[in-house]
């Protein structure tokens, strides 16, 4: 992993601009977000802004982006902590959990009407991208979609940024690509929105204004696992929902926050499975296991991350039930049939839901059964797609695509 691999993991676009010094690339400055103005040169591994004058290695660049010590961006970049050449630095020489800044009132307004709409074109949208991505790639079930609020944003959006609150930004405008978006919503409303792009860099584009905390998905606090991918987090959660809290880190450098601290201090033990291809499953080990002694390391197998692994057939719930203390086990129900494997057949499955335990099923039109408690039919009523009355409010929150199309708010880019 070096600067660029860190630039792309935090959202940012980097673009070749010269071939000098082994490659100069730019991208837009993590601190003054000044456009084109950051500069990497990834051989050297230095970087350096003409804006701000910011400049430094990947272990700077962690210390001063991620509030990391020299010891804890060292062992982030699989780096042995030798004799520190530079000057002492102010910071604290232990790592302190910080709390997740509230979001501006403009930005969440805006993006909650985006979030509700994009949610809502899941559903209408005729392509069928979005539903097979998440589906049939990501093998997240209808009920999952719904509570999660994933969307589909079919074009991209520019957005004025004074709208969004977003004062101090470099550009005019704040880009939305097209893609599914997966927003983040704690209990005191909505911190992020992730767009997951089928084209272009970076694939998971963190769309500005958003928080980089933790997303967590609270469940049993007993065990918790610690996973890169949001959305590995919610099929982690859809199979295993009644044994585990699951933490989705977004990058293998990103570092808990309060809330996200103090549910894995006070977990008995704290499952570390970060993808298997990237700097965090081995390099950041040491520091899970230096401020988390319940810590232990549970990779996949048959995948570089749990999707993969699912999608290669593995079982995840078996898997997180191997973890699980022996009497935390007793009461889980035997497996006929999982809730996510489809039964081919005229009759239902014998048997109860692994996930639930309702013997109720339903056919779907290629033959399947499905658990009718964890896959309600689909014309059933669909669930409301935020609960609270700010968010319901559609008075206030406007209506969809027609408020979304509203070229005082939104710019289409066809």
């Amino acid at each position: 992993m070096n600067i660029l691999d860190l630039l792309k993991a935090d959202g940012f676009t980097v673009t070749r601009k010269a071939s000098t010094s082994g490659g100069e690339y730019a991208s837009a400055c993590p601190w003054c977000k000044g456009i084109d103005r950051f500069r990497v040169w990834p051989e050297e591994g230095r970087y350096w802004c003409r804006g701000c004058d910011r400049k430094g290695d990947a272990i700077q660049y962690l210390r001063d982006l991620k509030h990391m010590t020299f010891r804890e961006a060292c062992i982030s970049m699989g780096r042995e902590p030798g004799v520190r050449s530079e000057p002492a630095r102010s910071n604290p020489p232990d790592w302190q959990p910080r709390e997740i800044e509230e979001r501006s009132l403009p930005w969440r307004e805006l993006m909650i009407k985006f979030v509700t709409w994009a949610a809502e074109n899941v559903a209408s949208d005729k392509s069928g991208q979005a539903a097979h991505f998440l589906r049939d790639e990501r093998y997240l079930q209808d009920g999952t979609i719904r509570s999660f609020l994933l969307g589909w944003n079919p074009k991209e959006f520019h957005i004025p940024k004074d709208k969004l609150g977003l004062t101090e930004y470099d550009r005019d405008e704040i880009w939305l690509p097209s893609g599914i978006v997966i927003p983040y919503t704690a209990g005191d409303g909505l911190h992020r929105v992730r767009i997951r792009r089928f084209a272009g860099e970076p694939r998971y584009y963190l769309c500005p204004g958003s928080s980089s905390a933790p997303m967590l998905i609270s469940g049993p606090g007993q065990v918790v696992i610690v996973v890169e991918s949001d959305l590995d987090a919610l099929l982690i959660h859809q199979e295993a929902k009644d044994m585990v809290t699951v933490i989705a880190l977004g990058s293998a450098t990103i570092r808990p926050d309060v809330k996200t601290h103090q549910t894995l201090t006070k977990a008995d033990k704290v499952l570390i499975s970060l993808d298997a291809d990237e700097a965090g499953a081995k390099q950041s080990w040491q520091w899970w296991q230096t401020h988390y002694p319940q810590a232990k390391r549970w990779p996949v197998i048959r995948g570089k991350d749990p999707t993969e692994a699912h999608a290669n057939g593995l079982d995840l719930r078996q898997w997180v039930l191997a973890a699980l203390p022996s009497h935390n086990r007793r009461d889980t129900p035997p497996q006929k049939p999982s809730s996510n494997v489809r039964v081919l057949g005229e009759k239902p499955p014998d048997g109860h839901c692994f996930s639930c335990g309702s013997n109720q099923f339903w056919q779907m039109p290629d033959g399947g059964w499905r658990c009718s408690s964890c896959h309600p039919h689909p014309h059933q009523e669909a669930m409301n797609l935020l609960s609270s009355p700010h968010h319901m409010n559609r008075e206030n929150s406007g209506h969809g695509v027609a408020q979304l199309s509203n070229p005082h708010i939104y710019k289409g880019v066809h």
